[in-house]
């Protein structure tokens, strides 16, 4: 069941790469549905599998563990988003290129 709704997850956001503008937002929105749907798959799933893989005397272990990642990618995911997001939109922004046809924003030291 996890692989087959991970595999069709993967289907599932494959629309999401014809998104190119603001008109193009009403994809957005039933790929939000069945990822939120198949979330909750993927949960028990998951809540099942480690209930029969993980000895019963390592189980509070394991989930500290997997709490502790869960959440600590919330930290960082955004962050990483960030860095990303800035590095590769440098060159895109008007203040940072330089057309022949502009004068930098700056005096010039003559």
């Amino acid at each position: 069941m996890l692989i087959r709704t991970d595999l069709g997850m993967a289907v599932v956001l494959l629309p999401l790469l014809a998104v190119r503008s603001g008109d193009q937002i009403r994809i957005l929105f039933p790929v939000l549905i069945v990822y939120g749907c198949s979330s909750v798959l993927l949960d028990a799933a998951e809540a099942a599998l480690v209930a029969t893989a993980v000895p019963e005397t390592l189980r509070g272990d394991f989930n500290g563990l997997w709490m502790t990642a869960n959440e600590g990618m919330k930290l960082v995911a955004p962050l990483l988003g960030a860095l990303l997001s800035a590095s590769s939109a440098v060159g895109q922004w008007p203040c940072w290129t330089r057309s022949p046809s502009r004068s930098p924003p700056w005096p010039s030291p003559s």
